[in-house]
């Protein structure tokens, strides 16, 4: 009866630490999972932050080089009516030199 109740004991002991070795395993496993979901969250934030942060900057850098473009414009825009407007007082003044002159 006292070895009956020795390895009846030792049995139950064998089984409570399996079911505590699982139910670690199982905890483990599962922590292992929820750690893993809120690394892939924080990882897909990170990159959408990544995202709109490039996206910003290529819309501002856009955003420069069409003012720079309209600015370089307007001076050759400036520069070709300055030209021409030049020319003709140029022409106009030599008109009215040799009107004068003859006058």
């Amino acid at each position: 009866a006292v070895v009956s109740t020795q390895s009846t004991g030792k049995k139950i002991n064998r089984m409570k630490n399996s079911a505590l070795k699982i139910q670690y395993c199982y905890r483990s496993y599962r922590e292992m999972v929820r750690t893993r979901r809120h690394y892939e969250r924080m990882r897909l934030s990170a990159l959408q932050v990544q995202s709109y942060f490039r996206g910003f900057i290529v819309r501002r850098d856009l955003a420069r080089a069409q003012s720079a473009a309209v600015l370089i414009q307007s001076f050759v825009r400036m520069h070709l009516a300055r030209t021409a407007f030049l020319t003709v007082r140029g022409a106009a003044l030599t008109i009215q030199a040799h009107v004068r002159a003859r006058s």
